[in-house]
């Protein structure tokens, strides 16, 4: 009888020994499947990350491109010839640009080479010629632009270059005025805008004596 009684616990704690390992077994398996999809999850976010943040930087490359276009000069004659349809303000505009486009360049020229003939006259006459543009700024209700024209000189290097600058300059001045005066204009505009041009061409008579000196 007591041999049966050791043959029945042994094998109650044999059954208890599988149970207990059985249970031990199966814990890590949940545990690996969760670790797998903690490390996934970043892989895949970081991923996604990286090329959009590529993506961003090629598209952002041809603004910067777009935005270095070179500028091109529109200041007074040169922008008045470029352009072919006016309002009454770009017409006033390019007008006193080149007038004061003319007066700095001149002085310069005084300046630079020591040559006061014809240079002071006709800087006196573009004086004027900006006096008589400044009222119609007021008469029409447009702010005179600032005077900017010490940004647009090109100094020549000889005094024959020095004539047929001042030969271009009057030209194109003449030629601002002509088609200005094309334009269906007030009264005050179309006088204004005659007797500057026939300034200008006393101007380009005068230049085109003092070139013929170095044909």
């Amino acid at each position: 009888m007591l041999k049966n009684k050791n043959i029945l616990i042994m094998l109650m704690l044999i059954a208890l020994l599988v149970s207990g390992c059985s249970t031990t077994a199966t814990l890590p398996t949940n545990s690996d499947e969760n670790l797998i999809v903690t490390e996934e999850s970043p892989i895949v976010d970081s991923t996604i990350d990286t090329e959009t943040s590529e993506t961003e930087e090629v598209i952002d490359e041809p603004s910067d491109l777009e935005a270095s276009d070179s500028d091109e000069n529109d200041y007074g004659s040169y922008g008045a010839l470029e352009d072919t349809d006016y309002t009454i303000e770009e017409m006033l505009i390019y007008a006193i640009q080149d007038e004061y486009l003319a007066k700095a360049e001149y002085e310069l020229i005084v300046v630079e080479f020591g040559i006061t003939q014809p240079f002071e006259n006709i800087i006196k006459a573009e004086e004027n010629h900006i006096s008589i543009l400044i009222p119609l700024f007021e008469s029409y209700n447009i702010e005179v632009p600032e005077n900017t024209a010490a940004d647009h000189i090109v100094l020549p290097e000889t005094l024959k270059e020095i004539f047929e600058v001042g030969v271009e300059a009057e030209v194109n001045n003449i030629a601002m005025y002509e088609m200005f005066l094309t334009e269906d204009l007030p009264d005050d505009l179309i006088s204004a805008f005659t007797f500057l041009r026939d300034g200008s061409e006393s101007h380009l008579r005068a230049f085109q004596n003092n070139l013929e000196k170095y044909q």
